[in-house]
């Protein structure tokens, strides 16, 4: 039960940061995408 509530917080706060800063936008610089 513990463990459950421990591991959905964290997937909760990990989601909150890649929207936060914009997962797409990291993906595409890491691929190399069009932008500098």
């Amino acid at each position: 039960m513990l463990l459950a509530a421990a591991l959905l917080a964290a997937l909760a706060l990990i989601t909150w940061q890649v929207v936060s800063h914009g997962a797409l936008t990291a993906v595409d610089d890491r691929l190399g995408g069009g932008r500098p």
